[in-house]
């Protein structure tokens, strides 16, 4: 048998060396906090120590639902200390601009100018009406979206209905 089978007296033993390890570094690092009074490289690097102790913990109990959340929470916990503390210790620096790289001068292209789309009439209060090329025809059609794109959006009806398949039920 190993030194942490978890089927005999062992695995207690373990766990509780586990628990007692946990709880000596949460401690500890509580104590670093009052003593020095601000938050710390160390109390962090206590925090860190104490979730893979933690890790260690679920890793040994994946069968057991109680106590591995019990341990996840208790990890979480102490992950979430170190990064606050890392955040107070050493704040992240600012993000940086991205390099201009260094190329030829860049020259805007002449681009073509976009052709409105006419606007309603609201002189008359009469919505203006767009016909394609097909015959499809929009009233008030956006401006960004041209009536031959909207056209495209919608199926044309079929040339056939019901009663052009009467006698189907024959067929099953």
């Amino acid at each position: 048998m190993s030194k942490y089978d978890i089927s005999g007296a062992s695995y207690i033993d373990w766990m509780e060396e586990k628990a007692n390890q946990y709880n000596a570094l949460i401690r500890q690092a509580e104590r670093t906090r009052r003593l020095l009074g601000a938050p710390s490289k160390e109390e962090g690097q206590l925090y860190i120590e104490a979730a893979k102790v933690c890790q260690e913990i679920r890793d040994k109990n994946l069968s057991q639902r109680s106590i591995y959340s019990k341990w996840e929470l208790r990890g979480i916990e102490a992950t979430s200390m170190a990064r606050e503390i890392a955040n107070k210790v050493a704040p992240a620096p600012p993000p940086k601009p991205d390099p201009v790289p260094v190329s030829e001068p860049v020259t805007k292209q002449p681009t073509a100018p976009k052709k409105p789309a006419p606007a309603p009439d609201t002189a008359s209060g009469q919505p203006q009406v767009q016909t394609t090329p097909s015959g499809f025809t929009t009233k008030n059609a956006i401006k960004e979206v041209p009536a031959e794109t909207i056209e495209k959006w919608y199926k044309s009806k079929p040339n056939h209905g019901f009663d052009d398949v009467i006698g189907m039920e024959d067929l099953q």
